[in-house]
């Protein structure tokens, strides 16, 4: 048992997440305190607050389907707020743009793969 939790742990390391990610879950958590303080007026910044949450953990963790929805999501803010509140738009662009630059976090190619793709015999 031991050894699953360490062999599970040993897969993520602080020192291998760009500072892309870090950067986007700072300002995620910056909102998130500004949802927090609003939940009594407003009840569904608790879900927002909640998506927050979800996102930086699975950004900072290389989780691929947050990557995915986190993409979705943000671009579906940048299109929503770009008539309305223009500063929070390029806000969200920013963030979707530095989470899009971090792609080969969230799919990385095996160094095996990689080596045997490249000594295939005939190539």
């Amino acid at each position: 048992m031991n050894e699953t939790v360490q062999d599970s742990s040993a897969k993520f390391s602080w020192s291998r997440v760009p500072w892309q990610i870090y950067l986007v879950s700072v300002v995620l958590a910056l909102e998130g305190l500004g949802n927090l303080v609003m939940i009594p007026k407003h009840p569904i910044a608790a879900f927002w607050l909640l998506g927050k949450c979800f996102f930086i953990t699975g950004l900072i963790l290389g989780w691929r389907p947050v990557f995915v929805l986190y993409a979705i999501i943000g671009t579906i803010h940048v299109f929503s707020f770009a008539s309305v509140a223009p500063f929070t738009a390029s806000l969200n662009l920013a963030l979707v743009i530095m989470v899009f630059s971090s792609f080969r976090y969230f799919f990385r190619v095996d160094s095996r793969t990689r080596t045997e793709t490249s000594t295939a015999p005939g190539v």
